[in-house]
């Protein structure tokens, strides 16, 4: 694997953590009836960060920095583009809902940047679906994609505000992971029974120390939640290092209609 797909790891990941961030404070602010307005704020500056360190790593994809601009010129036909456009769009109104929290909680303003993030999303699961990835050339993407910002998303809030939370969280956050684990044993099993390239794909996940790992990283959470309901610290760092581990197996081992050119799988 060569530096530019560990920018598209850390890309992808950051970006879609941001989202969750920003779509997990908004729900607990609205629907929890919860949420002052300096952890609230302190959320969206962290989800930010998170999202200008994952634009910052893409920069390393592209063969000239410098031209990344080019990329938003292409949006009437190009998946890249539209991504690219989609997270800067969410990235500009988040950082405008975050200095308009300075006097208040803009419910109005935190809710469209809520939906643009996914929208942002499920447009980069678009661009991650070409017909060369038969695996992926379906709604698969989209779906890993969302369950990446739900659980860094909920698993966020460990850092963050009142306790009083937690348990409200922690139901979700359970659901979240068995059901992110359930999905990543169904996909390579489904693709170890199909076409030539989509078995190599689900052999090839299979196969992975790394694929296991961010299994077991994703599976250590659930036990502790379903004792205490009590969100800690080192879930958010296990959660996220389990996604990053996740998205490498993503684009490490998912098997393209271009490889091995001219010879059987």
């Amino acid at each position: 694997m060569n530096d530019a797909n560990y920018s598209l790891v850390l890309f992808t990941v950051l970006a879609q953590g941001s989202v969750g961030m920003i779509v997990t404070s908004y729900l607990c602010f609205r629907l929890a009836g919860r949420g002052e307005m300096p952890h609230v704020r302190r959320e969206w500056i962290m989800a930010g960060v998170l999202l200008l360190a994952g634009l910052t790593a893409s920069l390393f994809h592209i063969g000239h920095p410098f031209g990344a601009a080019a990329a938003l010129t292409h949006g009437a036909t190009s998946w890249l583009s539209r991504e690219v456009i989609a997270v800067c769009l969410f990235g500009a109104l988040t950082a405008y809902t975050i200095v308009a929290m300075r006097k208040s909680l803009p419910a109005s303003l935190m809710l469209g940047t809520a939906i643009l993030g996914v929208v942002s999303l499920v447009v980069s699961g678009a661009a991650y679906a070409p017909p060369s990835l038969p695996a992926l050339n379906n709604a698969s993407p989209i779906v890993l994609f969302l369950l990446t910002a739900a659980s860094i998303g909920l698993a966020s809030k460990s850092l963050f505000g009142p306790k009083d939370d937690d348990g409200f969280v922690a139901q979700w956050l359970i659901f979240v992971l068995i059901a992110s684990i359930a999905v990543r044993i169904i996909l390579p099993s489904v693709w170890s029974s199909g076409g030539a390239v989509m078995m190599k794909t689900g052999q090839a996940w299979f196969a992975s120390p790394v694929f296991w790992l961010h299994i077991v990283l994703l599976a250590a959470p659930i036990p502790f939640l379903l004792k205490s309901k009590a969100l800690k610290p080192w879930m958010f760092v296990a959660i996220l290092a389990a996604e990053l581990l996740g998205r490498l197996t993503f684009f490490v081992g998912t098997a393209a209609t271009y490889q091995n050119i001219g010879h059987l799988f």
